[in-house]
């Protein structure tokens, strides 16, 4: 087991204590770093009496402090007997003390959490201590304010006249002003009728050891209350937002199946309830309808005097969710998610673990939020990618709701309209009778009416002029919307004007300097700049690379869109949200609020508009390029597409024009714009589960992405290379090692990056067998400066 002392200082006895001989408990901790393993330290006897297996502990790690958790309670006489049957002799080594525990003795992590973070480490490769950093509440932001007041020799020289004839007038000022004060003064007061040298001053007097700068801790006892955002109440094109939505929740009705096929689902749903079972089931329907449902299933668990997560992919749904269940449970409700100030995410964290709360609504770091007695989770739109996590640990909240439902025999829902492959897959919908699992996936179908569905019109570009940006089929459709005031919204998941500048003479294209991708063109603001770090220049006169003069854009992007639409409707008000026009999700959300409110004719954006609150809808919906996202290298790109463009065209309401959709396209013919268009989810899930199974793709195979990176591409190339080695030679002949290869951004902000996948039918296996490299390449990358990642179950291999 590795000790404290690994990382200590063996010159800084007063931290540490010589463990030869009987003496203090000891404990594992693991530690939020990326190291698998814990460390050992010792427990001060003030403390044995308090520290428990969960406890919060404040430990010395290096130069610096950290907080970690107790997960092993140790002692001198557990040390393994050897051959002779005598216990060693503790070696000489130096342990260092726990410093303080962070919480009492009654208010430790629960078991459960603790489980769970063992779980999602065993299960995501990912160390321990990382993933202990999600059931730790994050500590409140304190504000220091700085603080000077005198040193000792400070007043020796205020008290000598001669001495402060060597200081300049500004700084024997500051001495005077703080002479008064005997506890000093905060630098806010000094700058009050400070002169502009004070900078310069403080520091002169600070070399000398006249001043003294301290940092002073504020009293955190009083937390800031917690503050629920206010509903907005504009509408706008006959449409309610997100929270009016939502409001036919909470008036008192009798909630009734509408079908035989949902009547015999939800019996078994409240059957699982009302026995304390885990299992899970999928409720595929239209966003009201899992609302209503969900909450009926909210009203059963609550009766039972159980809790309730709900977990929304974006903060603003998750807002939105919360506001329709407070009209509902009233302060019953609170939400929990990364968008709260640091101190009222650590009170609203104090206030869960204590029970006060029924239901809580967040985003998927909610699923670790430490509620008891969980009866019920549910995960909306459970097909989304942002309920997967892109950093360390990469757990997937609709996977890790199942692990905690496991633990604590809670029932979970799996709410979409359009669910992912994973899910058809288990339901039973697809190409083989063996990969349905009647026994814990349960699916009930809810799907609207045709009459109700958009009619949608497919116009083929190969049959429009080059560059064509909008057909005529689109502008009559615009022109339509615009002149009966329905709304427009144009979707394009191209930001820019164009995603390159490509010279006439060459064919090739300015690329970024640091990341191998060609850089994004801006007309507006005349200038390249890349989308992944940012990096921007002006407008090259010439190629870069043959000096011709002649370069042009290549493709379209959402600019374009706002170019073209502006010069053919000059009277309509056009609004754009991307990446280059939104800093933020708040000023897209504004904006997507104007829209609402009528303020704007004409929505155009990026992926961004899927991003906002639930309710966004428009009497004329435009796909500018609907299989732009088809033609990326990952084996996911039709399910990502189909996705995207499914909740976009369930933006055109149905009760306006004929012609409200309108979806240009290069493959009129592919399977996913055939299954959009004709609104037939049993082709696309079909030919879909078809093209997985014949390629041993997920959820037919298990995959494991793991990448390499760093800055020299020969050493990285070379780390990469040693990996695959290590994996083949330690791993089964069942197991396949693809790779190395180039990531797809072979080069990201002067880093290079090499791709390695691994392939199995049993996952089991295949963790093992990547776990079995970790912590031999831990080491050598810490000696290198290569950094090796882990990605279990990827979203996407790019």
């Amino acid at each position: 087991m590795p000790e404290a002392s690994d990382l200590s200082n063996p010159r800084r006895p007063s931290s540490s204590v010589l463990a030869d001989a009987p003496g203090p408990a000891l404990v594992d901790v693991a530690l939020p770093r990326h190291l698998y393993r814990v460390f050992t330290y010792l427990v001060p006897a003030h403390l044995q009496s308090l520290v428990r297996i969960g406890s919060r502990v404040h430990v010395p790690f290096g130069h610096t402090t950290l907080q970690g958790m107790v997960v092993e309670l140790r002692s001198l006489s557990s040390r393994p007997l050897n051959q002779k049957g005598h216990r060693p002799a503790f070696p000489l080594i130096r342990l260092r003390e726990i410093n303080a525990i962070v919480d009492d003795s009654d208010d430790n992590t629960s078991r459960e959490l603790m489980a769970l973070s063992r779980l999602v480490s065993e299960h995501y490769l990912t160390p321990w201590g990382q993933c202990i950093r999600l059931i730790l509440p994050a500590p409140p932001s304190v504000k220091h304010p700085t603080r000077y007041q005198l040193t000792e020799t400070g007043r020796d020289w205020v008290e000598k006249a001669d001495g402060l004839n060597r200081l300049s007038p500004t700084c024997q000022a500051l001495l005077a002003r703080l002479r008064r004060r005997q506890h000093g003064l905060t630098l806010t007061t000094l700058r009050h009728g400070a002169s502009p040298s004070l900078t310069a001053d403080l520091s002169a007097l600070k070399r000398r050891k006249l001043i003294l700068e301290t940092a002073q801790q504020t009293d955190p006892s009083q937390p800031p209350s917690p503050q629920r955002p206010p509903c907005s109440s504009g509408t706008s094109h006959g449409v309610t937002d997100s929270t009016a939505d939502l409001a036919f929740v909470d008036r008192p009705k009798i909630w009734h199946p509408e079908s035989p096929g949902e009547a015999a689902w939800w019996k078994k749903v409240l059957a699982a309830i009302d026995a304390g079972r885990s299992e899970r089931f999928l409720l595929r329907a239209h966003y009201k309808r899992r609302v209503s449902t969900v909450f009926h299933a909210v009203e059963a668990v609550l009766r039972q005097q159980r809790r309730v997560i709900l977990v929304t992919p974006e903060i603003s749904g998750a807002e939105a969710f919360a506001s329709a269940a407070r009209a509902r449970w009233g302060d019953r409700v609170d939400v929990f998610h990364s968008g709260l100030s640091p101190a009222l995410r650590y009170e609203r964290w104090q206030r869960l673990r204590s029970g006060a709360i029924d239901v809580i609504v967040g985003t998927r770091s909610a699923i670790f939020a430490p509620v008891p007695s969980i009866g019920l989770i549910y995960i909306d739109e459970e097909e989304n990618s942002s309920l997967k996590e892109e950093t360390e640990p990469r757990y997937h909240a609709r996977d890790v709701a199942w692990m905690r439902a496991q633990l604590s025999t809670a029932v979970v829902l799996l709410g979409s309209a359009h669910p992912s492959l994973e899910t058809m897959h288990l339901v039973g919908a697809g190409v083989s009778e063996q990969s349905q699992e009647a026994e814990t996936y349960v699916s009930a179908i809810t799907v609207p009416n045709q009459a109700d569905a958009p009619e949608i019109h497919i116009v083929n570009l190969r049959g429009t002029a080059y560059g064509t940006v909008l057909s005529d089929p689109m502008i009559t459709g615009i022109r339509t919307a615009l002149g009966a005031r329905i709304g427009v919204i144009l979707f394009l998941n191209r930001k820019g004007f164009a995603p390159a500048l490509i010279c006439r003479d060459c064919g090739n294209t300015p690329l970024c300097p640091q990341c191998s991708v060609a850089l994004t063109f801006y007309k507006q603001g005349g200038r390249l700049a890349c989308r992944y770090c940012g990096t921007s220049r002006s407008l090259p006169d010439t190629c870069p690379t043959c000096l011709a003069p002649r370069l042009q854009p290549g493709g379209i992007g959402t600019e374009a869109v706002e170019e073209c639409t502006r010069r053919l409707f000059p009277h309509a008000r056009v609004g754009r949200v991307d990446s280059a026009t939104s800093s933020s999700p708040k000023h897209a959300s504004s904006v997507r609020q104007q829209f609402l409110a009528g303020n704007l004719d004409v929505l155009i954006g990026t992926q961004m508009l899927c991003q906002g609150e639930p309710g966004l809808s428009a009497g004329f919906v435009g796909l500018i390029q609907a299989d732009a996202g088809l033609h990326l290298p990952d084996f996911r790109a039709g399910e990502h597409t189909y996705h995207t463009l499914m909740e976009i065209i369930a933006w055109a309401r149905s009760d306006k024009t004929d012609g409200r959709v309108v979806l240009q396209t290069l493959l009129p013919t592919h399977y996913v714009i055939q299954a959009v268009a004709n609104q037939d989810p049993a082709l696309f899930y079909r030919q879909e589960l078809a093209f997985r199974q014949a390629l041993a793709y997920p959820p037919f195979t298990h995959l494991i992405s793991l990448r390499v990176s760093g800055i020299g591409l020969d050493r990285t190339r070379q780390a990469a290379d040693y990996w695959v080695e290590r994996l083949r030679a330690a791993g089964p002949k069942q197991l396949t090692v693809w790779g190395p290869i180039p990531s797809a951004i072979a080069r990201l902000r002067d880093t290079y990056r090499w791709q390695i996948i691994v392939k199995s039918s049993e996952a089991d296996m295949a963790r093992q067998s990547v776990q079995n490299t970790l912590i031999d390449l831990e080491s050598r990358g810490g000696q290198s400066g290569i950094k090796f990642e882990v990605d279990v179950d990827p979203i996407t291999t790019l």
